[in-house]
């Protein structure tokens, strides 16, 4: 096991934000998966980056309380982006989001995805649950295992996930783990990250 340890402000890091290429939403669109809840989502967030208050693409994943009794969350989310995993590339990186957790079934995905990107591709991989840490029992030793399997040998630039709302970052299998918070309770923080030729800050 890992510690989480909390992203702390610093003066040093920061400063002007780029126009962003689009954001990653790490689930939880909704608090009990009604439909009104959606409608508030698309209607501040948006999706393409014209249609919402927010000005750039929104690519989400289903969190636990999207999928409450019969949500219509996974639908929108289906609409929005063919499935609930899914996956694009922004120049030469490539960006995979798992769902709420990377299970057999979106790993069995995941595979055939990444047979047509190649080893080297840079990788971004983006879920809903922890790995690590506080809450990360929700899935099983065995996916998470089947996921470093999976991640072996790859470029992977970094992993994020949502679920315990606090900003950290943390090492699981030497893949950086990052979460970017959340607007709820204590948290109210979000991640901007830069990828650069050399590095990812």
């Amino acid at each position: 096991g890992g510690h989480v340890r909390r992203i702390v402000r610093s003066d040093a890091i920061g400063g002007r934000v780029e126009n962003p290429r689009g954001l990653l939403f790490m689930g939880d669109m909704t608090d009990s998966s009604q439909e009104s809840d959606w409608r508030e989502f698309e209607e501040g967030y948006g999706w393409n980056g014209r249609d919402g208050l927010l000005r750039v693409p929104v690519f989400e994943a289903i969190g636990n309380h999207d999928i409450i009794a019969d949500s219509p969350i996974p639908r929108h989310v289906r609409r929005r982006h063919g499935g609930l995993v899914y996956s694009w590339d922004w120049e030469d990186v490539h960006f995979v989001c798992l769902d709420l957790h990377p299970d057999a079934k979106n790993l069995k995905w995941l595979a055939g995805d990444l047979m047509k990107v190649g080893p080297h591709r840079p990788l971004v991989v983006f879920f809903h649950y922890s790995i690590e840490g506080p809450y990360s029992e929700l899935w099983g030793a065995a996916d998470k295992e089947a996921l470093a399997r999976a991640l072996e040998g790859r470029n992977v630039l970094a992993v994020f996930h949502g679920h315990f709302h606090h900003a950290g970052r943390y090492q699981w299998r030497g893949h950086d783990v990052f979460l970017p918070g959340s607007p709820r309770h204590s948290s109210h923080s979000f991640l901007v990250v830069r990828i650069g030729a050399k590095m990812l800050s």
